[in-house]
């Protein structure tokens, strides 16, 4: 427990640092966070005038940009039968 609030002081104290800095150097403050959802959302990044997906656009392009395939590879079932070839190139055991 003790460990875990440390860990969570060190990263408060690193993002309020890393905010003072941002604010002195180009007087910007905050994160921007509404910002970079507003580009996820997008329909188009490039192309903002063609709205926002709905959750489920938004999940099925994720699923297609992830290409699962590889994520499985990646995080292989040696029992599963598509992942044995790959077995020995990704685990030392």
């Amino acid at each position: 427990m003790e460990n875990l609030l440390l860990g969570i002081l060190s990263f408060s104290l690193i993002i309020g640092v890393y905010l003072v800095f941002k604010q002195v150097v180009w007087g910007s403050s905050g994160m921007h966070l509404g910002e970079q959802a507003r580009s996820l959302i997008a329909k188009d990044y490039y192309n903002p005038a063609l709205g926002s997906e709905n959750i489920q656009g938004f999940i099925q392009r994720l699923l297609a940009n992830a290409d699962f395939l590889h994520l499985t590879i990646f995080l292989h079932n040696p029992r599963h039968p598509r992942d044995q070839q790959y077995h020995s190139y990704l685990s030392p055991f």
